[in-house]
Formats: structure tokens, sequence, C-alpha cells
């Protein structure tokens, strides 16, 4: 019974502070955020209370991967193709270039400074989409760019992971 009541808990304050946000004109996304603090707070004072919610996010990427899916069109993205390569790979160079080189002022070894640059240039694919989806511009052109880039990225972290 506490655990329905703990999950009760958090989708009620969830969505109270979406309606609180939305009057505001804010994403809902700031109310996820605002929380996920709050959680994290109540988790640290009572560790282990929530344990029984860690499959929360992981639904919450399958529904957010799968609305992705829904919208995605992939022959709009040929034609887009050069251009949202040339981007990221232009995008990942200089975030690193400019990171690795002000990083290695800084005192930090060459390697570990270009690493940090790399991790650092890849974006949130999650949160972007979020962002476009509930701004209804994920079939916008910037959102297709957007999404093609963020796309490229997550495979060529997968690459720099391995």
């Amino acid at each position: 019974m506490g655990e329905i009541y703990l999950l009760s808990l958090v989708v009620i304050l969830a969505c109270g502070l979406g309606i609180i946000l939305r009057k505001l004109k804010l994403p809902l996304l700031v109310s996820y955020i605002i929380a996920g603090g709050i959680l994290s707070a109540f988790h640290l004072a009572k560790p282990g209370a929530l344990e029984f919610l860690s499959f929360i996010p992981e639904v919450g990427l399958a529904f957010l991967l799968f609305l992705v899916g829904m919208e995605l069109d992939l022959s709009q993205f040929r034609t887009l193709g050069k251009n949202i390569f040339w981007a990221t790979v232009s995008q990942i160079a200089i975030t690193t270039t400019l990171l690795g080189t002000g990083l290695t002022f800084l005192g930090l070894d060459f390697k570990t400074a270009v690493l940090l640059g790399i991790l650092t240039s890849f974006s949130s694919t999650i949160l972007v989409v979020k962002l476009l989806l509930d701004q209804k511009e994920l079939s916008s052109l910037h959102g297709r760019l957007t999404l093609g880039i963020l796309l490229i990225e997550d495979l060529l972290a997968v690459f720099f992971l391995m």
C-alpha cells in the first residue's frame, strides 16, 4: 500500500507542477526537472524509499522514443542528409577544439581535454526532442534538422564509447 501511495504522490507532484508552470508559460520539462529534484531530495533523506520507481525513466524513455518514431519520416532526412551530416561533424569538431584547447590551457593533459571536449559536444536527445514535441515543432524544418543532428550525434557517441 505504501508504494501505491508514493507513486500517487509522484504523479500528483508532476501534474501539479506542470499546471503551475503551464500557467507561467514554461515548458513541462521544467516541471519534470523540479519534480525530479524534489524526489531526489526525498530519496537522499530516506534512502531506498523510492527504489520501486526505478522503472519509470525507462518507461518514459520508451514512450518518448515511440513518439519520435511515429513522427519520423526517413524520406525527409534523405534530402537533408548532407546538411545534417556536415552540421553535426562541424559542431562536434568546433566544440571539441574550443573546449579541448581551453581545458589544456587550464592544465589538463591533452588526451583528457579532448575526451571531455568530445563528451561535451553531444546533446541530450531526450531533452531536445521533448521540447520540440511540446512546442509542436518536430516536423518543422529546424525540428527535422535538429533531430537528424541528434541522431547522428547518438550514433557517433556509440562509436566513441566503443
